[in-house]
């Protein structure tokens, strides 16, 4: 005997809730009133409709919470990206605006930063690490060395003299070249 899955027991269940809901309505409203027909089907569709009018809202906004926590529970690429230490695979160099949303520079600071490096009309997140005491400005092209979320796609479209964006959430912040690939470590 095959087991049920909590979704084929679901399954189920709707299915039969709803053949009783609708053969209830059509025998209470095809069979003439005051006849046994018309109370079964009365019965049928208060049966099943009455509770699913009441507790089926309920009961959905309980399952999509639970679904919303198991994915939250479950990390995603970007998540397992953010975590452990950059692992760098490309060297660039990197010039931040001028003035960025009426902002003067340093913008980037020591620590780990995360951005989009736009070739063409394609973005690629990656993420570095600035020592203390580091800042990106205005004033100088930096070299920095950079890691991608999905390196499979991105390095091929990174070739040494390759010009670039360099985005964050709220938009263009600088421009770089790329100087070349890194060896992998270990």
């Amino acid at each position: 005997m095959a087991t049920l899955t909590r979704d084929r027991i679901r399954r189920f269940l709707l299915t039969l809730a709803g053949s009783c809901i609708a053969i209830g309505l059509t025998l209470w409203l095809l069979a003439p009133p005051g006849s046994a027909l018309h109370a079964i089907g009365y019965g049928l569709a208060a049966f099943w409709l009455m509770p699913a009018i009441v507790f089926g809202p309920f009961l959905t906004l309980f399952h999509l919470n639970t679904q919303y926590k198991k994915r939250q529970a479950q990390s995603s690429p970007q998540s397992r990206f953010a975590q452990g230490a950059v692992v760098p695979e490309l060297a660039v160099t990197l010039k931040l605006l001028p003035e960025i949303r009426g902002r003067r520079q340093p913008m980037l600071g020591a620590g780990q930063h995360s951005l989009a490096l736009v070739v063409g009309s394609e973005g690629f997140t990656v993420r570095f690490v600035l020592p203390e005491g580091t800042a990106l400005d205005a004033a100088t092209d930096q070299r920095v060395d950079v890691q991608f979320l999905a390196p499979a796609l991105a390095l091929p479209r990174f070739a040494p003299g390759t010009a670039f964006r360099a985005l964050d959430q709220g938009g263009v912040i600088g421009t770089g070249t790329v100087i070349g690939t890194l060896p992998r470590p270990g």
